[in-house]
């Protein structure tokens, strides 16, 4: 996808083209910041009435725990907030083809030719680009000819845009999870001894160790401290 300056509105046109100047003129990029099940969502006011809602049942999804949680959770923003969002891990813009406003503008300068025509003709809605402006990081795109068919898009493929924006936070608190930080990695002892005790491979992060347990009483404690959290294995 090729980013360009829209010259409209000034200070949007500022922060893209600080944007594009440091993204054309070095290959530095910082690393992303926030939580990894952060999405920050942009939509014009134009349009937001009919995308909102749709997105917010396609994204955030709650889960049965003991206190009901959101896998992902969705903060909207508008022009004035987008230059500290692309700072973050996941950046989400919905916008149809035809919509007057900032972001609409956005996703026009942002498809190829290619691109834009496959979305006039329906053939794609949803755009990917990794790493577009820090490390470790998404931009989903979301749009439609009409705000109207990009409503009934999200509605009919939530789960193809959950599971988009899921498998990238699941694969990024893995790789956080199992990286070394601070000279500890991945305890690979661990897994060997619970391997050859129990006959199954679990994945032990760096900050857990083995409390307690034994093959024979058929459970396994894994223990890490600040903050405390505990895993345990059981089987009948």
């Amino acid at each position: 996808m090729r980013f360009y300056t829209y010259m409209k509105n000034s200070i949007f046109t500022i922060i893209l083209i600080s944007v594009l100047f440091f993204a054309g003129c070095s290959n530095f990029k910082p690393e992303a910041i926030g939580s990894f099940n952060s999405v920050y969502a942009f939509a014009d006011d134009e349009e937001l009435s009919k995308i909102e809602e749709p997105l917010e049942i396609a994204i955030a999804r709650q889960i049965v725990t003991p206190r009901p949680e959101r896998l992902l959770r969705i903060f909207w923003g508008d022009t004035a907030s987008f230059d500290n969002a692309t700072k973050h891990h996941i950046v989400l813009v919905a916008a149809s083809l035809e919509s007057p406003g900032h972001f609409g503008a956005f996703v026009r300068m942002s498809l190829s030719k290619a691109a834009y025509d496959s979305v006039k003709t329906g053939k794609y809605n949803i755009f990917i680009k990794h790493d577009p402006w820090a490390k470790n990081q998404i931009l989903v795109i979301l749009t439609a000819p009409t705000a109207d068919q990009l409503r009934t898009y999200i509605l009919t493929h939530t789960d193809e845009i959950f599971d988009q924006i899921n498998d990238y936070t699941n694969e990024q608190v893995s790789n956080w999870i199992f990286s070394e930080f601070q000279g500890q990695g991945e305890k690979f002892d661990i897994e060997r001894k619970i391997a050859a005790d129990y006959g199954f491979r679990i994945r032990v992060p760096r900050m857990f160790d083995w409390e307690k347990g034994k093959a024979e009483n058929r459970f396994l404690w894994l223990r890490a401290l600040e903050p405390e959290r505990w895993v345990f294995v059981y089987w009948i």
